[in-house]
């Protein structure tokens, strides 16, 4: 019986109409028993400028041409190739470049603003230090001592618990992910230790100091006070607001991170922006207080409302 080998394929440079792009060629064996030549463009020059850069982009190909191989033949994957290959599978819209419909709601898909923070985390935290490991050489209590150093290297601030956690619970997934492939038979990271307690307890404000904070501040600011305080909206946060018939979604609409998670959650396009709603306190203002600078003239609270949905469309047409 023939012995099956692992293909690494062939990269090469073509000419294209729209000018040079990568192809990737392997062969096919078909359920008669032919081989079958086939080919993909991985991208442009543009998008790859050397050979290197291209075979890391087609390292995740190979795993899934490999898939009749021996998974001994595939024991030298390394955690680089296997990130390439969940962000193909697990953060689709980022690997395609596309965003996500109003049509495309799944269950198991991560919305577009978990795909954009688990990307996050891998191109700053994980690639950089554990790319270039095979699966089999990471150790949990490397991992373990590595989290412990981990800090913003302008500031020397080192990072948060919860951040930490995230960072091993990626890592995680991705084992996971390669188990899943059987690409792995363990998850060394499970035995990874990282509390995501809080370092420091939050210091809350009673109802009195709230009412005597407020009663020093002017509108517009005392506004955007009562509403952190009263409903424990934060920058970027969403919050669950009840109608007349369900519950809704809603944020801060000064906020472009917020507009960001909000069309996000929702599954919404540029092309179906949420409304922007007024309360009585906003409407109840006259005008807006000057700025220190003294640059900007007052605006009666109509208008400011007019060029706050403004900017709230604009945020969502720029998503």
């Amino acid at each position: 019986m023939r012995r099956t080998s692992y293909q690494q394929g062939s990269l090469k440079l073509a000419e294209r109409r729209k000018g040079k792009v990568w192809e990737f060629r392997w062969r096919e064996v078909q359920i008669d028993g032919s081989i079958r030549r086939k080919n993909i463009v991985i991208g442009s020059l543009e998008e790859f400028p050397n050979e290197s850069t291209a075979q890391a982009a087609v390292d995740a190909l190979r795993l899934e041409i490999n898939q009749q191989t021996p998974q001994q033949l595939i024991k030298s994957i390394s955690l680089e190739t296997l990130v390439n290959h969940y962000r193909q599978y697990e953060l689709p819209d980022l690997f395609n470049k596309t965003k996500p419909g109003p049509d495309t709601a799944d269950e198991d898909r991560k919305s577009y603003a978990t795909q954009v923070t688990y990307e996050g985390y891998l191109k700053k935290w994980i690639v950089p230090r554990w790319g270039a490991y095979r699966l089999t050489d990471v150790r949990a209590v490397e991992v373990e001592k590595w989290l412990k150093t981990l800090c913003f290297k302008k500031t020397g601030i080192a990072l948060a618990r919860g951040s930490k956690a995230k960072i091993r619970n990626i890592m995680s997934a991705l084992y996971s992910h390669a188990i899943r492939w059987e690409w792995a038979d363990k998850n060394p990271i499970t035995s990874v230790r990282q509390s995501a307690k809080r370092e420091k307890t939050p210091d809350v404000l009673t109802a009195e100091e709230i009412v005597a904070i407020l009663a020093e501040l002017p509108n517009p600011l005392r506004t955007m006070i009562e509403l952190d305080a009263f409903t424990g909206l934060r920058r970027g946060e969403l919050i669950v607001l009840p109608t007349d018939t369900v519950y809704g979604i809603g944020a801060e609409a000064f906020s472009p991170a917020a507009i960001t998670s909000l069309l996000a959650a929702k599954q919404r396009g540029r092309d179906m922006p949420p409304p922007v709603l007024v309360g009585t306190a906003m409407t109840g203002m006259p005008t807006r207080p000057p700025t220190t600078l003294g640059s900007a003239p007052s605006m009666p609270a109509t208008q400011m409302m007019t060029r706050a949905s403004a900017r709230f469309a604009r945020c969502s047409s720029n998503r």
